[in-house]
């Protein structure tokens, strides 16, 4: 799972080029390590809204009804998806996602595209349903699946423009 999650989209981001004026901004705090605070708060904000949006499309399944390796199976794909939104969230600090061409990066677009059909394979080819315990999925919990996980693009945008706005604001 790690594979088809994000370790593909890992190495992609590595290719990314640099942001457009991060040479006229000021140095970080020297104190303040490897992790800023924005890195800080902004994963606990993306760890609490995967965890959460997992959980949701899980114990919703179950409240459903739905067999046991459907909610998991719905689960470990709304993780995966979190995975592709997320990616393109880490391409930059403080710019929009959709300010950024997806052609800048070339090698992420292609990670994702591949980790999304061997998420596919892993739910549909009936020998990697066997390995991961998988089973196909109806149409409703692919669109409960794409609403919910939308929402890290959502958050990340919001987290952007609100910190965008405090640096703009005068003291």
């Amino acid at each position: 799972m790690k594979i088809q999650a994000n370790g593909l989209q890992d190495v992609a981001l590595a290719f990314e080029p640099g942001e457009e004026g991060i040479i006229k901004r000021p140095p970080g705090n020297p104190g303040e390590g490897i992790l800023s605070s924005l890195i800080i708060q902004r994963t606990l904000l993306m760890g609490i809204i995967l965890a959460a949006g997992t959980l949701y499309v899980f114990i919703s399944a179950i409240r459903e009804g739905v067999p046991l390796e459907r909610a998991r199976t719905a689960a470990l794909t709304t993780m995966v998806f979190f995975q592709f939104y997320q990616a393109f969230n880490c391409r930059s600090e403080i710019q929009s996602v959709f300010r950024m061409s997806l052609m800048a990066n070339p090698f992420l677009l292609f990670s994702i595209i591949a980790a999304f059909f061997a998420q596919m394979a892993v739910i549909y080819v009936p020998a990697l349903q066997w390995v991961f315990r998988t089973v196909p999925l109806s149409i409703n919990e692919w669109f409960q699946i794409a609403l919910v996980t939308v929402t890290v693009i959502i958050a990340v945008e919001i987290d952007k423009a609100i910190r965008k706005r405090k640096r703009m604001s005068p003291a």
